[in-house]
């Protein structure tokens, strides 16, 4: 959560957070807290979800009850690839969990249809895999030469 108010979900370790809903919209904090890595693979990530899959990207800070509705959750990072956030886990003063706050997305343990085809797409992009995907993301290849 965030340092300011511990309300809004901002990071999770050294990665970006993702919140998929059913409207096929999908939130994440903005870069407007100068406290949200700006990565690359968050970059990557969001202009996958809307190009490839159709979805809205909205940036702007995410309370903690607002993840209720959302279907699905996910982190990004270079050494996350694209990981799913089974559950977050809110904990009282006295450090015993608040069961009330907390929220399991899906069944807590497979990761969502959209986390998975982002997955998917962005691994397929790094490996050269897809010749589609390869000629529409040309601009993302960069050959090193030894």
């Amino acid at each position: 959560l965030d340092a300011a108010t511990g309300e809004h979900i901002e990071e999770a370790g050294a990665s970006n957070f993702f919140a998929v809903f059913p409207n096929n919209t999908i939130y994440t904090p903005s870069l407007d807290s100068e406290t949200i890595l700006p990565g690359i693979t968050r970059a990557s990530i969001i202009e996958l979800a809307e190009k490839e899959c159709g979805c809205t990207v909205v940036e702007g800070p995410i309370h903690l009850s607002d993840l209720k509705d959302a279907c699905e959750a996910f982190c990004c990072g270079t050494g996350a690839s694209v990981t799913p956030v089974g559950s977050i886990s809110v904990a009282h003063p006295d450090g015993s969990e608040d069961k009330e706050h907390g929220v399991v997305f899906g069944d807590g343990k497979t990761p969502g249809p959209l986390t998975k085809r982002l997955y998917d797409t962005l691994l397929k992009i790094q490996t050269g895999n897809d010749n589609d995907l390869n000629e529409r993301y040309s601009d993302w290849i960069h050959v090193v030469e030894p």
